[in-house]
């Protein structure tokens, strides 16, 4: 076998330069393909872009990988098998006196040998890459460098793994025809055909695109607070949900650039809040997702601002910067919209000082209040609110609205006058922890969902995240949030966009 290896590495030195040059332009692509989401970043923090290539079947790293990995073994094996089928060498290796097994694993061996190479290449253009972005760049991936350096390390691997099977699959084609076009011509074939064959269910039968699959596992799993609740891709709303077509420009922007556990996704793997696209489109508004720092410039011709589920910290000091903070805080006030969806800890503390910002205190500990609780849940976190619980504020938002059902969280309080409790606290209400509810604000300010001007604007804060996506438990399939049967939570939900965006509620006009 060492004799064997030995061979085939002197026969293939020829090629060593051709070899070297694939494996430097795979590099090459992947330092130039670093740079260009540096600048596109880079652009975005300067004036708002539409993202939507973040937003596709798969993201622009996922086809990175998955057309250039497998084409870099397509070209490897096609040149490792050249030199055999060009001087018609093989019936001399068949008559050597040593098993013709040991000729293929050598020349597999050298094939993975160049494939580890160009790897590791590409492995250190992305590191540099990571490097040359601009500082503001990485909240497209809010992780500490060292972070960003093991997880990168550990997608190199993986990858490698994953380019076994194309490698067995294309070894064989090459070792089969002459004619090195053929080896090169069904591998790419393959490579596309997979490439857009990419999806849920179907990626393990498709060898060529698990390069592609083990990013879109890093990057784009389904982020639906992680555990055994994953986001109910089957739930749609009504048709017509939103209610008459938008006469002026209208987009909302959810956050994505915060570690969010809940958010838009993508149409592969959807997040927990991309139900709402459907109705939005029809209703012609526009709904993108914010892969950038929260700057004045990336929320230029935004009316409504998205917040959930947020689970960076910056020093302990939770997900959003001071600059952060205060550029939503004039932009609220001089006429957008922010719809906050915190939760318990650790979500809460998360977004504390943001809420605070408006007014708004956080109980972080677990809301319960067993008098008025499901009679479908075996503990009492849920709450009911409206039919047969505690009543509904009067609100425009509230209109049509006959039954909600929140699933934990935590309470607020906004002392503030103006402040209209949308889902008020009864006096059985209580914290799982025995902590007061907030020492000396009236318990009618007290709430789990709050609506209220500020400025020019408006803001509604929700002590619970649940109420506002698609989810369902993977053990048992129970669906909650928006598709709660039973309930009017996507009611509530679409009548707070509308209100939100100055839009007619069920039965209301926007005041």
């Amino acid at each position: 076998m060492r004799a064997s290896l030995l061979a085939e590495w002197r026969k293939v030195r020829r090629l060593h330069l051709a070899l070297v040059s694939v494996a430097c332009g795979v590099a090459f692509s992947a330092l130039v393909w670093m740079s260009v989401r540096g600048a596109l970043v880079r652009l975005a923090n300067e004036r708002r872009v539409e993202m939507r290539w973040q937003d596709g079947v798969i993201g622009d790293t996922t086809v990175l990988v998955s057309l250039a990995f497998p084409t870099l073994v397509i070209m490897i094996t096609a040149m490792v098998f050249f030199v055999e089928h060009r001087t018609d060498m093989w019936k001399q290796l068949r008559a050597l006196p040593r098993p013709i097994s040991s000729v293929y694993a050598a020349k597999f061996l050298v094939v993975q040998l160049f494939v580890a190479l160009a790897v590791a290449a590409a492995l250190a253009a992305g590191l540099v890459g990571w490097e040359l972005m601009p500082a503001d760049a990485h909240t497209v991936w809010p992780v500490a460098d060292a972070t960003v350096r093991a997880t990168l390390s550990r997608l190199a691997l993986l990858t490698y793994l994953a380019l076994v099977p194309a490698s067995l699959v294309q070894f064989a084609v090459s070792a089969r025809f002459r004619n090195v076009l053929v080896p090169v011509g069904v591998g790419l074939l393959a490579t596309f055909a997979c490439l857009l064959m990419m999806g849920p269910g179907r990626n393990q039968w498709l060898p060529y695109a698990y390069p592609g699959g083990v990013v879109m596992a890093e990057f784009a799993a389904p982020r639906a607070g992680g555990g055994d609740h994953v986001t109910d891709a089957r739930y749609r709303p009504p048709a017509g949900a939103f209610g008459e077509v938008a006469t002026r420009p209208t987009t909302i922007l959810v956050d994505e650039a915060h570690g969010n556990r809940h958010g838009l996704g993508n149409a592969a793997e959807p997040g927990t809040l991309r139900w709402i696209v459907q109705p939005a489109e029809e209703a012609r508004i526009q709904v993108y997702g914010l892969y950038v720092a929260v700057r004045p410039q990336a929320l230029a011709d935004v009316q409504l601002l998205v917040v959930a589920g947020a689970t960076t910290d910056l020093d302990g000091k939770g997900a959003f910067s001071d600059a952060e903070i205060r550029t939503v805080q004039e932009w609220v006030r001089a006429g957008g919209s922010l719809l906050l969806l915190t939760d318990h800890e650790p979500f809460a503390g998360r977004v504390r000082r943001l809420a605070e910002a408006f007014g708004v205190r956080s109980s972080l500990d677990v809301l319960a209040d067993p008098a008025h609780g499901d009679p479908r849940a075996p503990n009492k976190v849920r709450t009911v609110f409206g039919a047969g619980g505690v009543p509904l504020g009067a609100h425009p938002v509230t209109t049509g609205v006959g039954r909600v059902i929140t699933y934990g969280g935590q309470a607020l309080a906004r002392p503030d006058p103006g402040t209209t409790v949308l889902l008020p606290l009864a006096p059985s209400a209580r914290l799982l922890t025995g902590r007061p509810l907030f020492p000396g604000v009236p318990r009618e300010r007290q709430g789990q969902l709050l609506a209220f001007p500020y400025g020019r604007g408006r803001v509604v804060v929700s002590g619970e995240t649940a109420l506002f996506t698609a989810q369902r438990k993977r053990s048992d399939g129970t669906i909650f949030g928006v598709g709660d049967a039973g309930t009017d939570n996507a009611r509530l939900a679409l009548n707070v966009f509308s209100w939100l965006l100055d839009r007619p509620t069920a039965g209301a006009s926007a005041t």
